[in-house]
């Protein structure tokens, strides 16, 4: 299990975040994926803030994934993202939200 692009994302302020785990040999009684920020958990239904959406990979039919979308990111959605499905180990990815200027070179973490 792994999110994408882990350990570190850095976007810029207002730039959409797309976060996506995926959760390989998925057991039968996967039950749930939880999102966290900052060991809060996030609600599923973030109504004009973004989304999250759990599907099965095409490409592996024994792999899940869940996709948690903020649309316009703001400085205070910076922080440590876990992913935890049901029975399995969690699994995180920091978010570095940062302020940029126009022309700037693009972001390193």
């Amino acid at each position: 299990m792994h999110i994408l692009g882990a350990p570190d994302l850095a976007v810029k302020l207002g730039a959409a975040i797309n976060l996506t785990c995926v959760v390989s040999q998925s057991p039968d009684q996967l039950q749930f994926i939880f999102w966290y920020r900052n060991e809060r958990m996030i609600n599923y239904d973030m109504n004009e803030r973004g989304k999250i959406v759990m599907s099965k990979w095409s490409q592996k039919p024994d792999t899940i994934t869940s996709n948690l979308h903020i649309f316009s990111s703001k400085l205070s959605d910076s922080g440590n993202y876990t992913c935890m499905p049901s029975g399995a180990r969690p699994t995180s990815i920091y978010v570095h939200v940062l302020e940029g200027n126009r022309g700037s070179s693009p972001i390193q973490v």
